[in-house]
């Protein structure tokens, strides 16, 4: 109030967006690894997560894996499990890149990849 009655008001806006964080897409094992080309090879996406959700509550995530090669093991594959056993056989000697695209109903898909150097020997 000022001293002639009249009243000043003030006021000030604020407004701010809460954001999604992005998903997080993980393939175990590292940017590169081996393994032995006879057999099966585990995929494991257990480390992807959306991270606007508790640890406890990430079963609405699908997870997609492919590789570069025109060979029938490197067909799509979609699955809610975060391990994936892809049977093989795959070719010795080849390098394979998988990539795994982890998506939900809101967020944006991302993608993570793994080079795999198939072995004609066993790895221990």
């Amino acid at each position: 109030f000022y001293g002639d009655g009249k009243k000043s008001s003030d006021f000030v806006y604020c407004f701010f967006e809460i954001v999604d964080l992005p998903i997080i897409a993980v393939i175990t094992g590292g940017d590169s690894r081996t393994a032995y080309a006879l057999a099966p090879l585990e995929l494991d996406a257990s480390d992807s997560e959306d991270p606007n959700e508790p640890k406890n509550r990430q079963h609405h995530l699908l997870f997609k894996w492919t590789c570069n090669k025109d060979e029938s093991v490197c067909a799509p594959h979609v699955t809610k499990s975060r391990i994936y056993i892809n049977n093989g056989p795959f070719k010795p000697n080849q390098i394979y890149k998988f990539e795994l695209t982890v998506a939900c109903k809101n967020l944006q898909p991302t993608t993570a990849s793994q080079l795999i150097i198939m072995t004609e020997t066993k790895m221990p």
